[in-house]
């Protein structure tokens, strides 16, 4: 599959009217089946009403945690809510924030970079490719190993 790289104009436009809130490292890899370090390759990015779907092919270079992951090409994808708004009883707007897994980079990663990926499910469970919880720049390899093994980095 050929992915088709979009510009982060479309990321900014939809985020900048609300916040998001990002889940600390700890719970999101908590929910990890599989932890990984891949090198990106290429991206595109799908803006639906009130989510963000980012597909990406990686290489997979070296499995940290879990059994449902081999070194080599693999296609995964991430979906987070974006925020909104509803109009209230009283005519008033209000912004709903909504609480993601991610770290914030998933959207900002490039063909070439290298990370540290949290995924839930298994390769051959999931046909359409693997769900990404959160990305991790390679810089937080220690922090992540050491969390891993349940000591202070």
């Amino acid at each position: 599959m050929r992915l088709a790289a979009v510009p982060g104009v479309v990321l900014v436009s939809v985020l900048s009217a609300g916040q998001v809130f990002y889940m600390d490292l700890e719970q999101a890899a908590g929910m990890a089946e599989n932890i990984f370090v891949a090198e990106m390759g290429e991206s595109a990015v799908i803006a639906m009403d009130y989510l963000i779907r980012v597909e990406y092919e990686m290489d997979v270079l070296q499995v940290l945690r879990g059994t449902g992951v081999n070194a080599g090409g693999l296609f995964v994808f991430y979906t987070f809510d974006v925020p909104r708004s509803y109009v209230d009883e009283d005519g008033m707007e209000v912004w709903e924030s909504p609480m993601v897994t991610g770290s914030g980079i998933e959207t900002a990663v490039e063909e070439g970079d290298t990370v540290i990926v949290f995924a839930y499910g298994l390769h051959s469970d999931l046909p359409a490719g693997i769900e990404v919880l959160r990305m991790e720049p390679l810089d937080s390899l220690a922090v992540v190993m050491a969390m891993l093994d349940g000591s202070e980095p």
